[in-house]
């Protein structure tokens, strides 16, 4: 019950940290933490699911094409 609390505070701290955490997985857990993988690959990743949730969490600084 406590952490039904204190989700919807700490998704606002923790949203970029969070997708590229997220998209890293999306690799794979061998290749993401111990073969490697590209920065581009993943930042195009991350740039594809922020864009995807943009609707859903209203961010001051998001992770776009633009601010890379």
């Amino acid at each position: 019950m406590m952490l039904a609390y204190y989700r919807n505070p700490l998704n606002q701290i923790f949203f970029n940290e969070g997708l590229i955490i997220v998209s890293m997985q999306s690799f794979g857990t061998d290749q993401a933490w111990s073969g490697g993988i590209s920065y581009d690959d993943l930042f195009k990743r991350v740039c594809f699911l922020s864009n995807l949730l943009a609707k859903e969490e209203v961010q001051r600084y998001r992770i776009t094409d633009k601010n890379r």
